[in-house]
């Protein structure tokens, strides 16, 4: 009875380490997600304070955004 009991333990231990362990990919991969978007917005920020406070461009902030995302691309490959 006691063996029962110890095998069944260790099989649920297992078995709750497996599915926490399944679920570290995700969390990984939304940590990439907010870091990439993180440097997005910083990137973005940053070339719009520094080139269209003074700019006549119209699509300066959307120039900005296309650099910026190019810059951040990196970080999910």
């Amino acid at each position: 009875m006691i063996m029962k009991r110890c095998l069944f333990l260790s099989l649920l231990s297992c078995a709750s380490l497996s599915i926490y362990a399944a679920d570290i990919p995700n969390i990984v991969n939304a940590n990439t997600a907010n870091t990439r978007q993180a440097c997005i917005d910083n990137a973005t920020n940053e070339c719009v304070n520094t080139n269209c406070i003074n700019s006549s461009a119209l699509n300066c902030t959307q120039n900005c955004q296309t650099v910026a995302v190019n810059k951040c691309k990196g970080m999910t490959e």
